[in-house]
């Protein structure tokens, strides 16, 4: 199973578990930020990825460029609890 599939089938399971009272808080989000303006300005597949540097769980710096220079790269940030 590629990643695609497997997202969606996480994507379908999470909505299966997750209370409608929270859906509503994250839709409500999600509309939030459509009307930013700031999903116009994101990144997309195949764009390029500006030079960032991020503190990696033991505290050391990771560059994106070096990160891509071994493998394609997936960025994935938590928003925190909802």
């Amino acid at each position: 199973m590629g990643l695609r599939e497997t997202l969606a089938d996480i994507k379908k399971e999470s909505a299966r578990q997750i209370p409608e009272e929270a859906k509503e808080v994250m839709r409500r989000a999600i509309r939030q930020l459509a009307d930013s303006g700031q999903v116009d300005k994101a990144l997309g597949p195949g764009d390029e990825v500006p030079a960032f540097e991020l503190e990696s769980l033991d505290g050391e710096g990771v560059r994106a460029d070096e990160l891509l220079s071994r493998a394609p790269l997936i960025l994935q940030f938590y928003r925190g609890h909802w």
